[in-house]
């Protein structure tokens, strides 16, 4: 199953949506990956790229957070931790070896993480952003 980007998705807060977009294309990799039953090649990469996307995405989210008090801020940094724990933990694991396992728990958190966390709070930072600073 590939994952397309859709407009439900944008935030309105133009970096953020890029940020969004790339992390969506580098999930619908996994996801071709696995139906040509290749996953074991795309989840080690996925898990380097999620390394360096929390580092700059979430920084970036965090900052404007902060610079326009957003009143969730510390739920929204609190999935973002809970992010930042389960991708250094699968990248534990995958040190050891990647398996099925692996790739499916990992394809399960990855599609998870787009419809709960971009779909539904991200949806709302980008509503009170809009309103905040005139997007």
């Amino acid at each position: 199953m590939v994952l397309n980007w859709m407009e439900y998705f944008n935030t309105g807060v133009e970096v953020l949506d890029n940020h969004h977009k790339e992390l969506f294309r580098r999930i619908s990799n996994l996801h071709e990956a696995m139906s040509e039953n290749k996953g074991h090649e795309e989840i080690v990469p996925l898990l380097d790229f999620f390394d360096r996307y929390v580092v700059l995405h979430f920084s970036e989210e965090e900052r404007l957070m902060s610079a326009h008090n957003y009143p969730d801020a510390g739920a929204h940094k609190t999935q973002h931790e809970q992010f930042k724990d389960e991708n250094a933990r699968m990248n534990r694991d995958a040190k050891h070896g990647v398996d099925l396992v692996h790739i499916l728990n990992l394809n399960d958190k990855a599609t998870d993480w787009l419809i709960n966390h971009i779909g539904k709070t991200d949806q709302h930072l980008g509503c009170f952003l809009k309103v905040k600073i005139q997007i």
